[in-house]
């Protein structure tokens, strides 16, 4: 569970930041 866990999480961690890259550029105006 914990070798499946893991990369899972970091997965959907980056899923995330991609998912609010849009709205930071356009706070930071770019």
């Amino acid at each position: 569970m914990r070798i499946i866990g893991i990369p899972f999480g970091i997965q959907s961690f980056k899923m995330a930041k991609l998912a609010l890259w849009p709205f930071g550029a356009n706070v930071h105006g770019l």
